[in-house]
């Protein structure tokens, strides 16, 4: 069923892409994508992040597949889903 668990994210580019090809002759591209974020730190003031640099869209879905993200203190590894993007654009703000 074409478009469950889609996912669409837009925001700033924090690197250049980064295009590679895999084992399997497949060409990937990796995305890092800043996100508008706020909080309010111990003094009750509020703090927000926001990357600099290139807008960007990108879209695509979750696959059937686990990613290993890195282990943790014990050596567990952290194993979930992974966005898997089929299309990517510059966008203006």
């Amino acid at each position: 069923m074409a478009g469950v668990n889609k996912v669409i994210i837009v925001g700033r580019l924090g690197a250049d892409p980064e295009v590679r090809t895999v084992g399997n002759g497949n060409t990937v591209t990796r995305l890092s994508i800043a996100t508008s974020e706020n909080w309010v730190d111990k003094e009750g003031q509020k703090v927000q992040f926001l990357g600099a640099g290139g807008e960007a869209r990108a879209e695509g879905g979750y696959g059937q597949q686990s990613a290993g993200r890195g282990g943790d203190d014990f050596g567990a590894q952290d194993f979930g889903p992974e966005p898997s993007f089929d299309s990517s654009e510059e966008i203006p703000f």
